[in-house]
């Protein structure tokens, strides 16, 4: 099997997963699932950005795509690319609690992560870093151009883009 079809049937698989977190946000707001409550910290549990519609109405759109997929790979076994071997998600009473899985999974993932980027892995001091990486000298340097705060910065910056 070549590796551009492993890639392809990879991204058939992963699909419904894609259009659940897509449209989890195109039609995200309303009540947010921490249910706007703090956490120890005093900082939010999971934000704003995860509410309850997003959750329920994207794991509903990403089971409907499922399920135009689970049909549109039928007649692509039909056709020329059959080569490809697109699942089916094991035809109909197998598929719903594989794609609900997918959907739900990934939306569920996203909002583990949201925990995690906003509450405590953050709050990591890393100033013992230096401790970590020795020199060439055999010895540990002090780092006295970076320090615990410009990484937290860019820990807090760079979780903004992903």
């Amino acid at each position: 099997m070549g590796f551009e079809i492993i890639i392809a049937q990879a991204f058939w698989l992963i699909l419904p997963a894609y259009i659940a977190n897509a449209s989890a946000v195109l039609v995200g707001g309303g009540t947010p699932i921490d249910f706007g409550k703090n956490w120890k910290d005093g900082k939010r549990i999971l934000g704003d950005g995860k509410t309850w519609k997003g959750l329920i109405i994207g794991t509903l759109v990403g089971m409907i795509g499922g399920f135009g997929l689970s049909v549109a790979s039928k007649y692509i076994a039909m056709t020329e690319f059959a080569f490809v071997g697109i699942s089916d998600f094991y035809g109909f009473p197998l598929m719903m609690p594989i794609v609900f899985s997918i959907c739900f999974g990934a939306l569920m993932g996203d909002i583990i992560e949201s925990f995690f980027k906003i509450g405590p892995l953050l709050a990591f001091d890393f100033n013992c870093l230096h401790l970590l990486i020795p020199t060439h000298h055999n010895s540990y340097p002090t780092l006295h151009h970076f320090n615990g705060n410009s990484l937290h910065l860019a820990l807090e910056l760079g979780s903004l883009f992903s």
